[in-house]
């Protein structure tokens, strides 16, 4: 059984997200409204999966309201990322 992971890579206003957890219905599409909610666009991802685990690598990009990168000094786009990761690792961790 693997232990569920999270790792964060910031380039600017791109990021690899690296997420690996135990088998879960429903993981990715957590995955994804948690990206969206945080204004966070998936560019790709990479799925693979064994019979105990789900693995995604994704590349991701962040934006604005208008779609278009924009951040105040108050809420750095690190904030961000870092927000939203530790969002997937609450919401898809057994409980």
């Amino acid at each position: 059984m693997s232990s569920p992971n999270v790792v964060l890579n910031l380039a600017g206003e791109d990021a690899h997200i690296n997420v690996c957890f135990p088998k879960k219905p429903g993981l990715f599409t957590t995955i994804c409204y948690i990206l969206e909610k945080h204004k966070i666009d998936i560019v790709s991802v990479r799925i693979s999966s064994d019979q105990f685990r789900s693995m995604f690598m994704i590349q991701a990009h962040a934006k604005d309201e208008s779609g278009v990168a924009q951040f105040s000094e108050a809420f750095t786009v690190e904030d961000m990322y870092k927000q939203a990761a530790n969002e997937i690792m609450l919401m898809t961790t057994p409980r």
